[in-house]
């Protein structure tokens, strides 16, 4: 449609994103439309869309379901992507990309590149770089690869032209004259892709509208006029947004009012961390037989403890507060891997207290834990207490429910993201048409995705969780059961007054365990949706990877971690709290 998704400003040199303007918009609302625009099928059945986004669509082309794909072609190896290079000439044809609405047709173009890193010093190491980097640009190059593709019974896949320039013409005829023809048209009906600082990263920023788009059903309105503002102001906000994140485009005089306010949570942020430390300290410092004891007396008494927490006391310091220490100095500045770093202030907090979505990121996290709580820290103390009332079979159900347990996270979260297939031929929703529902998004869904995060974990952690609960139930006195029978106390009654009082260090010590699994859970969600739709699971440890690795943030994503810290001193001193309230004693015979 004409438009760019990255430009150079004449004056400055940035890369600044332009994809929000008339022809972006419209093309959005042409694909957006084909992937969700509802229309009425022979049997009368409401549907949506005629085509899939990549991500849904690769995980059933494997079933012959899919009758058209976008894919990439090689100037050497024509049949090059991976999802069609198993097939032959035969039962595979090449077209060049749709038309337009504009009437044209455009080809993207990806062109390799090859560089020495810029802190390399060593002269042989760059003369070394260089000669491989003159040889992989070469005829001689491109020869070899020719050669090579034709000599294992590739030449069928081969440009033709490349095939007759390094004497390969007797194959010349068996490239089909279609694929030929999809190479040439897309070569002389290209434009490059944009090659400069982080264009990359707006490249990947401008499929987010789309995907507010989809979790909102713009494509489902009818009316041209408001489905095509609602994209312009969608695209608008994701425009200023990541021209603001990348090349910090604020004016001065409201980036003077942010400093103020993040100097002033900032003052905050640093009592609070010093009250809560001093809290601490008195809360473990204790008495003994009504005698205070400071430090050096605690350490006159159990100098040997010491001596033997010293080697895990110097790991703690040297992997937890050495890098806290660099941490806190990394927030305030503009951090560099390469090259200098310079010194912004209180810019970093600010950035992060006015940013939308790190608030955003907060309430998702906040909604992360509750279903944790629900789903995770719950059912394993159900299950446990069922278990312990099982006559027979009890070793067997054990077993069974221990298993996911045996399976990697990340596999458990891939193979449950294959389950979540959101069409008709997804296994969920296979078992949902048998009970006459319709067929969900799960993790497309903005109402489904948390959830739809939360249940893998829930059922791999179920197990672990019962056989801890299990063991623990063994220590409750069984006289404290039986004078509680005698009592009249039924089923219900033992459990509230007699076992889960029992168990209670444990149920502490779990839910800590969950909390803080529930606050470090940006690795399942980057698996499963990373942070989509529409920000519906963009948790805040996800928001702290995104800004240090997609964006080169790190300043920003520090300052976010200590944020983070102080939204959880309450949590801590709660938890410190209980902790030191707990006596611990071995077991007696």
């Amino acid at each position: 449609m004409g438009s760019k998704i990255v430009e150079r400003e004449v004056g400055t040199g940035n890369w600044v994103a332009r994809f929000n303007d008339a022809g972006a918009v419209q093309a959005a609302d042409f694909y957006s439309r084909l992937v969700d625009a509802p229309w009425t099928d022979e049997d009368g059945q409401q549907r949506y869309g005629v085509g899939m986004s990549s991500g849904e669509a690769w995980s059933i082309w494997d079933r012959g379901r899919i009758g058209m794909g976008l894919l990439y072609i090689n100037d050497i190896l024509i049949n090059a992507d991976d999802h069609i290079s198993s097939m032959s000439p035969g039962e595979l044809g090449l077209v060049p990309v749709p038309f337009a609405p504009s009437g044209q047709s455009i080809t993207e173009l990806h062109v390799r590149g090859l560089g020495v890193c810029a802190t390399t010093e060593d002269p042989e190491k760059i003369a070394a770089s260089w000669k491989f980097l003159r040889f992989v640009g070469s005829p001689t190059a491109e020869r070899v690869i020719v050669q090579t593709y034709v000599e294992n019974g590739y030449a069928s896949f081969i440009n033709p032209e490349k095939l007759a320039l390094h004497g390969y013409n007797e194959y010349v005829a068996t490239v089909p004259a279609q694929w030929k023809h999809t190479l040439e048209f897309a070569l002389e009906n290209s434009l490059p892709e944009p090659y400069g600082e982080n264009c990359q990263v707006y490249i990947e920023r401008a499929s987010k509208p789309l995907q507010s788009a989809f979790s909102e059903g713009v494509p489902r309105i009818a009316d041209d006029a408001t489905r095509l503002a609602r994209l312009q102001e969608l695209y608008d906000t994701a425009v200023q947004e990541i021209n603001e994140k990348m090349l910090g485009q604020i004016p001065e005089d409201v980036m003077a009012f942010r400093r103020k306010v993040a100097s002033a949570v900032m003052l905050l942020v640093a009592v609070s961390f010093g009250l809560m430390f001093a809290y601490i300290w008195r809360l473990f410092s204790g008495s003994e037989g009504g005698v205070k004891r400071g430090f050096f007396g605690w350490l006159k008494k159990y100098w040997l403890a010491y001596v033997l927490l010293a080697p895990a006391l110097a790991s703690i310091f040297v992997f937890n507060y050495y890098p806290l220490a660099v941490g806190a100095r990394m927030a305030f500045l503009d951090y560099n891997v390469i090259g200098e770093s310079t010194f912004v202030g209180v810019d970093n907090f600010a950035a992060v207290l006015f940013d939308s979505v790190f608030w955003v990121s907060i309430l998702r996290t906040a909604e992360y834990v509750f279903w944790s709580l629900l789903l995770v820290f719950l059912p394993p103390i159900i299950l446990a207490l069922c278990l312990s009332e099982l006559p027979r079979a009890s070793v067997l159900f054990r077993v069974l429910y221990y298993l996911p347990a045996l399976v990697s996270g990340l596999i458990v979260m891939l193979m449950w993201k294959m389950f979540f297939d959101p069409s008709e031929a997804g296994a969920l929703n296979q078992v949902l048409a048998i009970l006459d529902f319709g067929p969900q998004k799960w993790l497309q869904d903005k109402s489904q995705a948390m959830v739809s995060i939360i249940i893998p974990l829930a059922w791999a952690g179920m197990g672990p969780g019962c056989l801890i609960y299990l063991a623990a139930l063994k220590t409750v006195p069984e006289d404290l059961y039986e004078a509680s029978a005698i009592d009249g106390a039924g089923f219900l009654g033992r459990i509230w007054h007699i076992t889960l009082p029992t168990i209670r260090p444990l149920v502490m010590i779990q839910l800590i365990f969950v909390l803080i699994g529930a606050f470090q859970s940006a690795d399942n969600v980057l698996v499963m949706t990373a942070g989509g739709p529409d920000h519906a699971t963009h948790v805040i440890g996800l928001e702290i990877f995104y800004d240090a690795y997609v964006y080169l943030r790190f300043g920003v994503a520090i300052a976010i971690a200590w944020i983070l810290g102080f939204f959880l001193i309450g949590l801590t001193m709660f938890q410190m709290k209980r902790i030191s309230r707990m006596s611990f004693t071995t077991a007696k015979s």
